[in-house]
């Protein structure tokens, strides 16, 4: 395969919005784009074309009927974030990148999260592009640290933000190779 961008899909396959991976190539496929793959059962799908994030969500919100949330990270981009990992591998600690596309109305809450205190269970570093920022977390505790419960809030409150842990990233970046 040689996918040129990965789509990265908030709030699939939790909360009750059930999409199968065969369910998910078809929308990118019937939107005209190509090389079209999944990566797990998490929202990943990589693939060639130009679209529009807005596009891709509208497509999806129709077909499965919830409100679709979308970030598009070129797979260039993708491998040099992986190159850049601030925090070593650490086996009784689970390591992410944060991925956010912030509106204007949403500056601020983003600007919170990039400012995170790493003092406590979360380590927070973020990356001097300002789109994304690397978490690492004790194993376990993924959904129940103050930063966790943070990033949380701000996609409940509107911001584009979705969570991937590194061997996830990994994987995707295997795939659309």
């Amino acid at each position: 395969m040689n996918a040129t961008q990965v789509a990265l899909l908030r709030g699939i396959n939790v909360g009750g919005v059930r999409i199968t991976s065969a369910e998910l190539a078809a929308v990118f496929t019937e939107l005209g784009l190509t090389s079209v793959s999944t990566v797990l059962a998490t929202g990943n799908v990589c693939f060639s074309g130009a679209i529009e994030p807005a596009t891709i969500e509208r497509a999806l919100s129709e077909r499965f009927g919830y409100s679709a949330r979308v970030i598009l990270v070129e797979v260039s981009e993708l491998a040099s974030l992986l190159t850049r990992t601030p925090f070593i591998e650490d086996p009784e600690r689970h390591r992410y990148v944060v991925f956010a596309d912030p509106t204007p109305d949403q500056t601020e809450t983003w600007a919170g999260l990039v400012a995170w205190d790493a003092e406590g269970e979360d380590r927070v570093a973020g990356d001097p592009d300002g789109r994304v920022l690397w978490w690492s977390v004790p194993r376990g505790s993924s959904t129940t640290t103050p930063f966790a419960k943070a990033t949380a809030r701000a996609g409940t409150r509107g911001l584009n933000i979705t969570t991937r842990n590194i061997g996830t990233l990994q994987k995707i970046l295997a795939r659309a190779s």
